[in-house]
């Protein structure tokens, strides 16, 4: 977890959207599973999550764009220049992507390993799928 004294700001690539954070970056990781490649077109997804209390927007909130699953989890970005800026569930901020963070945070990114986020993946969606009668 990192302890900020001062608040955290982010924004996005074209600098529409513009977000503070007044609490800790926890859980910084990086995630390679096939999910998170596709949904930040590259090699992994780099991510801390946060106190949805301690967030709030301060420029452009009406230009983001929101992607939610079904079963309630989903991305923000820019409708803009499309970076992806945050993390949702049931429409509450939980997570920020540290690409979008402004200046150098000190933060330790877990390690995640390829070939066990992917088995994982497949055991939770294998359990979601619902079985024949």
């Amino acid at each position: 977890m990192i302890k900020s004294k001062s608040p955290i700001t982010g924004e996005c690539f074209c600098g529409e959207v513009k977000y503070e954070l007044r609490g800790d970056l926890m859980d910084a990781r990086s995630c390679h599973c096939s999910r998170c490649r596709k949904a930040f077109s590259g090699q992994a997804s780099a991510m801390a999550l946060v106190n949805p209390e301690d967030f709030r927007w301060i420029a452009g909130e009406t230009r983001l764009q929101s992607y939610v699953g079904k079963h309630g989890f989903g991305l923000q970005f820019c409708s803009q220049c499309g970076s992806t800026i945050s993390t949702v569930y049931q429409d509450k901020i939980y997570g920020v992507s540290l690409g979008c963070l402004n200046g150098n945070p000190d933060i330790q990114i877990a390690k995640f390993d390829l070939e066990k986020s992917e088995k994982e993946l497949a055991i939770s969606e294998s359990d979601l799928k619902p079985t024949a009668s």
